[in-house]
């Protein structure tokens, strides 16, 4: 596992850069805020963006591991972001945000 890689994940900074994409229909952003805020402990935040990215998204409350390991081939870091949902309220579908959704999508 890499730690300093899923450790700067969660960081101010990494926040201010998911904050500066301004791209309110691109449901990355709102992920990435989501997940980040999660992470920090800040939960009205993090709730903000998850409704956002639900409103975008709403399929992501049962698959939010095969849609981040898209993009995210490190299943460390992958199971770092699904927390991090968990952590802002994505609880709907726990059975699709665990390991068993981590183990379903493809690694290269």
């Amino acid at each position: 596992m890499r730690s300093t890689t899923i450790g700067a994940a969660s960081t101010p900074k990494a926040l201010r850069v998911a904050r500066r994409l301004h791209l309110p229909n691109f449901f990355w952003e709102h992920l990435f805020i989501a997940m980040i805020c999660g992470q920090l402990g800040r939960a009205e935040e993090a709730q903000t963006a998850l409704a956002r990215l639900l409103a975008l998204r709403p399929d992501l409350a049962t698959a939010a591991a095969e849609v981040i390991g898209i993009i995210v081939l490190d299943p460390a870091l992958v199971a770092h972001c699904v927390e991090g949902l968990r952590k802002a309220g994505l609880l709907s579908a726990p059975h699709a945000l665990g390991t068993d959704a981590l183990r379903n999508f493809p690694m290269v």
